[in-house]
């Protein structure tokens, strides 16, 4: 290991510490100072492709945070939850260092994880969009042939285009979040 990933490791495990013994208000600090070094890793390591792991994914950068964390006092039991703890910082850190452009061209979404979960709440889900299909294709069912007017025909391929762009966003949206 170099130097930068010694330094780095010995913050991840210092943080650790941190975070096993601090008080509440003293975790989050812990939680950020862990996932910029864990940035530091990811933009120091670098894929097959010779591109920085700017997503954690490959083999080097996963046993090096295995070799942090087994070096830490965190205990095993616990380690799934710290890691689901420090994963917002990490997202944030590196949306933080690292240009939206590089991040864009490497299939990385440009937005932090509370962005995108805040878009998610704000969005329609889908099951309410199934529904109100639904409940729109029950009520055109029981119209008689006179009642289907040009302005029930607009709405009817309106709410077509909706459905189609809908189900085009679901095999779209496979961006990475992490």
């Amino acid at each position: 290991m170099n130097a930068e990933l010694d330094r780095a490791q010995a913050i991840v495990v210092d943080s650790v510490a941190t975070y096993l013994r601090g008080a509440a208000h003293e975790r989050t600090g812990a939680l950020k100072a862990a996932a910029n070094a864990m940035v530091d890793a990811r933009l120091s390591m670098t894929t097959a492709g010779g591109d920085p792991d700017y997503l954690g994914r490959g083999s080097a950068y996963r046993a090096w945070v295995g070799a942090a964390l087994d070096a830490s006092p965190l205990p095993r039991a616990r380690r799934e939850s710290f890691l689901a703890a420090v994963r917002h910082h990490v997202s944030t850190a590196l949306r933080e260092r690292v240009p939206e452009e590089q991040l864009r061209d490497r299939g990385v979404a440009t937005e932090d994880a509370v962005t995108r979960a805040r878009e998610r709440r704000a969005a329609p889900s889908m099951f309410g969009s199934v529904a109100a299909i639904d409940g729109v294709t029950r009520a055109i069912a029981n119209l008689s042939a006179e009642e289907i007017t040009p302005d029930v025909r607009a709405a009817l391929a309106a709410l077509e285009t909706a459905v189609q762009a809908a189900r085009k966003r679901e095999v779209d949206d496979d961006r990475v979040y992490f």
